[in-house]
């Protein structure tokens, strides 16, 4: 009975990949989100993972950027701004993008000085 049970199971499973493979497949790309909550306008904000790379020209104060994100590879993110009124650019490295089955936003929250908050969370279908 238990043998017949379980290759039920795996012939409803054969069933469902093979009649919804398209939809299994199909999965959008992440989001980056940029929230800019430094006190002053954000040009030039640069977030990339290897050779990938989203660009937002300019971001004001309290203001936030949606792009989406496709990577085929892993890596570690590498973020470059500047400040609309205070010299410099400046830079900021780590989170981590995997290329995989879950679809994320990773949202980046920049605060006054050098400081950035990073947090990923899964998007709905």
């Amino acid at each position: 009975m238990k043998q017949l049970l379980f290759i039920a199971l795996i012939a409803f499973a054969a069933w469902y990949g093979y009649h919804h493979y398209k939809e299994l497949q199909q999965q959008g790309p992440a989001q980056v989100v940029a929230v800019n909550h430094t006190g002053h306008r954000m040009e030039r904000l640069r977030i990339s993972v290897g050779d990938n790379t989203v660009v937002v020209e300019s971001l004001e104060n309290g203001a936030t950027a949606k792009q989406p994100f496709k990577c085929e590879h892993d890596g570690p993110f590498n973020l470059t701004w500047q400040l609309g009124d205070v010299l410099g650019e400046r830079s900021w490295n780590g989170g981590i993008y995997a290329h995989g089955p879950l679809v994320l936003a990773h949202t980046f929250d920049f605060r006054e000085g050098d400081g950035v908050i990073y947090s990923s969370q899964k998007l709905a279908k």
